[in-house]
């Protein structure tokens, strides 16, 4: 194990070791630096966690509300997709009147501003992988609301999505 020595006191202390990495100590987070000052790995707060799981919620949220809004809009006005994308204005003032169209906008800012608060502590390369969460939400969320009918290969696609962020996360983790 390589040597280490302490370099300041209380927020701020790092520990210098013989190698060249920093383990930086700042807050309760454990930033693993390369020589160049690069964030290698880093520890995640309880605080940052909860704000990503109220972000990726909201996420999921503002899509469920857009998705029956939009159900509901074209219901409402008995237009098409493409007689929608024709008509912008007519488009624009439907979508104002949509409460269920406007609330996931609104989630979607929310989101938002919640996700700005987490990249201010967080990587994004630590923070984005928590994003695919909304996969497996959504998915299951058709699966028993709107009685979707889910086939294997959306459940593979699924597990590859969920393989594909841990091989990342080990991956971030065993640099």
């Amino acid at each position: 194990m390589p040597a280490l020595s302490w370099v300041g006191a209380g927020r701020g202390t790092a520990a210098v070791s013989s190698t060249k990495r920093i383990a930086v100590l700042e807050g309760g987070v454990r930033f693993v630096l390369e020589e160049g000052g690069s964030i290698m790995q880093a520890a995640v707060k309880p605080a940052s966690f909860v704000l990503i799981l109220v972000s990726v919620s909201l996420a999921i949220a503002g899509q469920i509300c857009l998705r029956r809004g939009m159900e509901g809009l074209k219901a409402r006005t008995g237009m098409e997709t493409g007689e929608l994308i024709r008509k912008p204005l007519t488009f624009a003032r439907e979508v104002a009147r949509s409460f269920t169209v406007i609330l996931g906008l609104a989630l979607f800012v929310a989101s938002a501003a919640f996700w700005l608060v987490v990249l201010a502590d967080v990587p994004l390369g630590i923070a984005y992988p928590f994003v695919s969460l909304t996969y497996i939400v959504v998915l299951l969320y058709d699966k028993l609301f709107e009685s979707y009918r889910i086939s294997l290969w959306n459940w593979l696609g699924v597990a590859a999505i969920v393989a594909g962020v841990l091989l990342i996360s080990v991956g971030r983790m065993g640099s």
